[in-house]
């Protein structure tokens, strides 16, 4: 009978370990780095790093597409500044640069 309650266990643990791994909720667009945001960069993409609720965020031609946990409160005030005005790039270099800057 131990027996039989401790191997349910395992596999009641590992099932969950690996329900929970799989799992596409469990990743969500927040973790993706910065690195792999930009290698999906296609030509005449027009990228904005701003201020969005108080985090930098990326726009990807106006829509949503990046979100950081940086706070922006957290950088210089010239930093902030920019980013409440919209930073706009149009190259994988200049947005990876950026992101660098204000995330690390």
């Amino acid at each position: 009978m131990k027996r039989l309650l401790l191997i349910t266990g395992v596999l009641l643990i590992t099932y969950v370990v690996m329900m929970s791994a799989l799992s596409p909720s469990a990743r969500s667009y927040e973790e993706i780095p910065a690195s792999a945001a930009v290698t999906q960069m296609d030509e005449g993409d027009v990228y904005t790093v701003l201020d969005e609720n108080g985090r930098v965020a990326v726009l990807l031609n106006g829509i949503e597409y990046l979100r950081t946990d940086t706070v922006v409160s957290s950088l210089p005030k010239a930093d902030q500044t920019k980013l409440k005005q919209g930073i706009t790039v149009t190259d994988k270099a200049a947005l990876k640069k950026l992101l660098e800057d204000y995330c690390s």
